[in-house]
């Protein structure tokens, strides 16, 4: 994300104009020094991993959305587009729900996990004792299973309009388990 997504000077502008970025090392000391693998990881449009998430919450650590692992500036560019509208259209400009707030907060998140489920291209699985998994973990693939997971996370949130960050910070929903803590 940081070298790829947030690099990206569209992406850098729009987070910079419109939020307040901070950043939380999960992990301390940790650092990733195999250029092959995040090579490997740039080049699709998402990697839907535990180890890195994004989250977007108000000055009172309500979460408006979150999302985790890899996702390219034009994926990410769609989720920042939604974060905005949820917040036109549900919060005033000291950050309470407007009138209907809520109610809009629900139907907006269910409205974006229909459209990521609409999406979602059909790949072909293989036969693995873990379930359902694509044969080939191919650029379709993982755009596949990230669609899929941000219809889960929309899903999830739109379960409950007032989620705190503290309630999501370390059992968010992750497309796979896959980390390199």
């Amino acid at each position: 994300m940081r070298t790829v997504t947030f690099s990206d000077e569209a992406t850098a502008k729009a987070v910079n104009e419109s939020f307040v970025s901070t950043w939380v090392n999960r992990k301390p000391g940790f650092h990733n020094c195999d250029q092959r693998a995040e090579q490997g990881i740039a080049g699709r449009a998402c990697f839907a991993t535990k180890n890195f998430c994004t989250f977007f919450v108000t000055p009172d650590e309500r979460v408006l959305h979150y999302f985790s692992g890899f996702f390219h500036p034009a994926m990410f560019a769609e989720e920042l587009a939604f974060v905005q509208t949820l917040a036109k259209e549900c919060y005033d400009e000291k950050w309470k729900f407007r009138k209907d707030g809520s109610k809009r907060y629900v139907e907006l998140h269910q409205e974006h996990a229909k459209a990521h489920e609409k999406e979602v291209k059909p790949v072909e699985t293989g036969d693995r004792a873990s379930g359902q998994v694509p044969k080939t973990w191919g650029p379709e693939a993982f755009k596949h299973q990230g669609l899929t997971y941000l219809a889960k996370v929309h899903a999830s949130l739109a379960e409950k309009p007032t989620t705190k960050l503290d309630d999501v910070f370390t059992t968010y929903l992750f497309g796979n388990a896959f980390t390199e803590e």
